[in-house]
């Protein structure tokens, strides 16, 4: 698909629920875990951290879940995207939270 199609293709939406982190979060931890919730034609599921490239997550007990570690301290952003059937995509806004260690 190209850059374009896949910009069309990409819609904002409501069906994401980034759980963890949640808005102005601060994380302690070396290691983290995102949590992710979807509506259940999600096929697939990505993250974005700081506007990076998208990065799979594992599916489990009916949530999406990605590992992060060796970040540095500081503000970031993570994104979600999902993919439906027919190379359909929603995005969610972006979720701020700040790392302190």
């Amino acid at each position: 698909m190209s850059k374009i199609a896949e910009r069309l293709a990409v819609e904002k939406t409501t069906h994401i629920n980034i759980a963890y982190p949640i808005e102005g979060e601060i994380v302690s931890s070396p290691h983290y875990t995102f949590q992710i919730g979807t509506a259940p034609e999600a096929m697939r599921v990505a993250v974005s951290i700081d506007g990076g490239e998208w990065q799979p997550c594992r599916e489990a007990l009916g949530l999406w879940w990605h590992d992060w570690q060796d970040y540095q301290p500081g503000r970031h952003q993570i994104q979600v995207r999902i993919e439906k059937e027919r190379g359909r995509m929603e995005i969610s806004p972006i979720r701020r939270f700040l790392v302190q260690f």
